[in-house]
């Protein structure tokens, strides 16, 4: 395989996984401190797509700190191992500190609690797959109300090598208290 091809599947994988760990990443279910409407939770998760855009791009440990629109940060701790066209298993926590943000008209603020990223991102000759489970807790808030969700959602996703033409595939399971069962079409790739 030629050198410029396997840089291009790297940057192509690298880009696909940004635009999709952290609406993935954030997708949240919340406990029964406060309700949150399923658009509310939609936007949740779509805004922390935005906000926060990493996965493993690399292998090793991973261990780095990305700043939120409104203020706060999203700290990432974790490895990865293993190559973009076999396979890059990771395994990473995301931890919230006060990250604030606005989406589809809400300010959320996000106090703490963390989700775990376990998966695998790869790349064929035009697509980049993404299999990947989430796990955990964030503290969310609104002006009006606040609460507490738990994490519980599975994301199979393929992409094409230009991560401009967004992903495909089921994002499942459970956020604040509402069923998901979306494609990732439905995330923007990142601008």
């Amino acid at each position: 395989m030629p050198m410029q091809r396997r840089s291009t599947r790297r940057g192509a994988v690298r880009s696909a996984v940004a635009a999709l760990s952290l609406p993935i990443a954030a997708a949240v279910g919340c406990g029964d401190d406060e309700p949150i409407t399923e658009a509310e939770a939609m936007a949740l998760l779509s805004a922390l797509g935005n906000v926060g855009r990493l996965l493993p791009s690399s292998v090793g440990n991973l261990n780095t700190t990305i700043d939120c629109p409104d203020g706060g940060t999203l700290a990432y701790a974790g490895t990865a191992s293993g190559d973009p066209v076999s396979g890059i298993m990771f395994d990473v926590k995301m931890t919230a500190s006060m990250c604030k943000f606005t989406s589809r008209g809400s300010s959320f603020e996000i106090a703490g609690g963390s989700v775990d990223q376990v998966g695998t991102v790869a790349s064929e000759e035009t697509s980049v797959l993404i299999d990947m489970a989430l796990d955990g807790s964030l503290d969310w808030s609104l002006p009006e109300k606040e609460g507490k969700c738990a994490v519980d959602v599975d994301v199979d996703a393929t992409g094409s090598l230009n991560p401009a033409d967004g992903l495909t595939g089921p994002v499942t399971g459970m956020m604040c208290g509402h069923s998901v069962n979306v494609d990732a079409s439905e995330f923007a790739p990142p601008a």
